[in-house]
């Protein structure tokens, strides 16, 4: 707590996060919308050829989007490939704005690979797929 010495105390501006200037590295609002326009579960339903409650189901059965792929003579680089390449393109057009440099995008590109990888090889447990969808 500061002290009362009568001395005028500063005031901290709200920050809108919309507004934050990009010059200094923060997420603009479009960039933010772009992220939100990525909807993995409509990737997955237009690589795989099935409608989304088809995917759940077989999900819930036990397979995992990687066996979805190869029954239906779809290599799973192809499903992790649509699922990342929305992530690659922004991160690719941040290092050509100078908001990241190649090495952090990198790194996060890794990173996606690795959470991608681990998704698509997954598979539910008999407890877990009997827990209704949130």
């Amino acid at each position: 707590m500061a002290p009362d010495d009568g001395a005028p105390v500063p005031s901290t501006p709200a920050v809108d996060p919309t507004t934050v200037s990009t010059d200094q590295g923060a997420p603009s609002a479009d960039s933010a919308a772009e992220g939100r326009r990525h909807d993995p579960w409509q990737v997955l339903s237009t690589t795989l050829g099935m409608s989304g409650e088809e995917i759940r189901a077989a999900l819930r059965a036990g397979q995992s989007i990687n066996d979805l792929a190869i029954a239906r003579g779809i290599d799973p680089a192809v499903v992790s490939d649509a699922l990342t390449q929305p992530f690659d393109s922004r991160l690719d057009a941040l290092v050509t704005e100078g908001r990241l440099t190649q090495e952090q995008a990198d790194q996060v590109k890794a990173r996606l690979d690795a959470f991608v990888a681990y998704l698509t090889s997954i598979q539910l447990t008999p407890e877990a797929a009997a827990q209704p969808a949130a």
